[in-house]
This record gives structure tokens, sequence and C-alpha cells, in this order.
């Protein structure tokens, strides 16, 4: 009974000496703030992500990888900014160059937002003609319109153009109308 007893209180005293892994997971995070230093993010979220899995009663280490992944995620948005901006330059000038090749369809009447044409797809020179109409609106959200103009219906819901053994197929679209020209 003695021996039984010895062992629980050792086994009790161990327990009660387990810091939950603390210490280790404090070293992942030492290794996170290195990574986050030298800019690298995704060792550092792997480091912080390891003291999640590896140490999941840590939890002082945890609270302070929660706010380590917020400086990081923080600093990689704001780097990720830097570069936007200096692309947004460079893709502005390349959109004014390329502007003037095309035609701005829009009516302020009832439009927020025009379309650009191929000067050949304006709605003038293609009565009666059967054609896929491409479209880039204002916003760079490009579409693709089937006009199809003969006998009856397609009732088509989706579109593929191939050129030999290439083919783009959009995917199937509820988003259709048809009209007629009253004969």
């Amino acid at each position: 009974m003695k021996k039984i007893g010895l062992v629980a209180l050792f086994a009790l005293l161990l327990a009660g000496c387990d810091d939950g892994g603390e210490k280790k997971a404090q070293e992942n995070l030492r290794k996170a703030e290195a990574a986050l230093e030298k800019e690298n993010f995704n060792e550092a979220k792997l480091q912080i992500d390891s003291v999640r899995i590896l140490y999941p009663k840590a939890f002082e280490a945890r609270k302070q990888g929660v706010k380590l992944m917020q400086r990081v995620d923080l600093k990689e948005q704001q780097k990720s900014l830097v570069y936007l901006d200096s692309m947004m330059v460079l893709k502005q000038a390349q959109l004014d160059s390329v502007k003037g090749n095309f035609v701005l369809e829009k009516d302020t009447a009832y439009q927020e937002v025009g379309n650009y044409f191929y000067p050949t797809q304006t709605v003038e020179k293609n009565v009666g003609r059967s054609f896929l109409r491409g479209q880039v609106n204002e916003q760079g959200e490009m579409s693709l319109t089937s006009i199809y103009c003969a006998g009856g219906t397609l009732h088509h819901t989706a579109v593929k153009v191939s050129a030999g053994d290439t083919f783009a197929e959009t995917p199937a679209s509820k988003d259709s109308y048809e009209t007629t020209d009253l004969g």
C-alpha cells in the first residue's frame, strides 16, 4: 500500500512539474520572431502553427503565438501593399496604352459601368450577324456573349471555342436571355 502511495505521489509531482511544453513552445516562438525579422513569413507561420499543434497545453505560448501571427500577417500585408502599389502604376500605364484600341460603350442614363469592345464588335456593325462578342467592363470583368441571329433559337447555356485540338469552354450559365426582332 505504501508503494502505491509513493508511486501516486511521484506521479502527481511529475504532473505538477509539467509546464505543458511552455519552454519548448517558447523556442518555436523565438524561431518565429527571427523569421519575422528576416521577413520569412512562411517560416514564421510554420513555427507558430507548430506551437499550436505540438504543445496544445502551452496556453501562454499559444496566446503569444496568436499575437505574433497577427504581427506576421500585418507585416506580410504591408509588404504586399507596397508591391501592389508599384504594380498599379505599371498596369495603369499599360491599360492607358491599349485603351485607344477599344470602344467604350456607356449610356450614363442606365449604366453605371461601361464596356470596352473591339471596334469590329460594336452593335451597329453586327446587325443580323452570329458571332461571339468579347467585352471587358471598366472594372476589369470580362464576359463573352454568344449572339446568334438565324431562324429559331439555340437555348444554349455555354460556349465552346476550339482550334484544332485546343479548346476553351465557359461554364454553364443561367444568365441568358433571348429576344426576337419580330421577323
